[in-house]
């Protein structure tokens, strides 16, 4: 049986104050166009690798019961370490939207960090697969944007113990890590490691 490597990732805005005029210029001109820039440009920055970065890492190994998480302030080397990680890797990894969010963004900020990939199966993203990646919130959805579901609802209907509860939450994990709450972020971010995984192993079912 083939191992499983179930991933998740937490990002924030970049400091305003190390934006390079370009970034400032970019994001202007998003809020003059977009109302959700407009409404929560710090949401947005934290979704976009162009704006936002990675703090936490979230790492889970079902079949030797392993979770850890690579959190901290230092992009980079959170990023080496996961590439690091995962080199010798060999089996499905797992995420909840992993492949048009997770994926893209690490590969983008390692990009940038010039940080070389470790497993060229993980940089495989086309659509409608199911290996070497497995992403459990486009398998739920047939691949149709019209029935996208967030990881919390499809927990509530397949019955499965809701990780969005505690302190931190995807909306406070900014609030959070300016507070230096980073072991909190991780812990966070392994709680929907494990939820996923579990929603993984009942859509497989259900794939030819």
């Amino acid at each position: 049986m083939k191992e499983h490597l179930v991933f998740d990732i937490e990002t924030i805005p970049q400091d305003s104050s190390k934006l390079t005029d370009k970034q400032k210029d970019v994001i202007s001109d998003k809020i003059d166009r977009s109302d959700y820039w407009k409404e929560d440009m710090k949401k947005e920055m934290a979704l976009n690798p162009w704006f936002g970065k990675v703090v936490s890492i979230g790492i889970y190994y079902p079949e030797r019961d392993e979770a850890y998480h690579i959190t901290g302030k230092d992009e980079a080397e959170i990023l080496s370490k996961f590439w690091d990680d995962i080199r010798p890797f060999m089996g499905t990894f797992v995420s909840f939207n992993g492949l048009n969010f997770d994926v893209p963004f690490i590969k983008t900020r390692s990009m940038i960090h010039d940080i070389k990939p470790t497993n060229e199966r993980f940089l495989e993203t086309r659509r409608f697969q199911s290996y070497p990646h497995f992403d459990v919130a486009q398998h739920i959805s047939d691949w149709d944007y019209r029935y996208r579901v967030s990881l919390d609802l499809a927990c509530d209907q397949m019955g499965i113990p809701s990780p969005k509860k505690g302190e931190v939450e995807a909306s406070t994990v900014y609030d959070a890590y300016k507070a230096g709450k980073l072991e909190l972020i991780g812990e966070y971010c392994v709680k929907d490691l494990k939820a996923t995984f579990e929603l993984y192993e009942k859509v497989r079912r259900y794939r030819a």
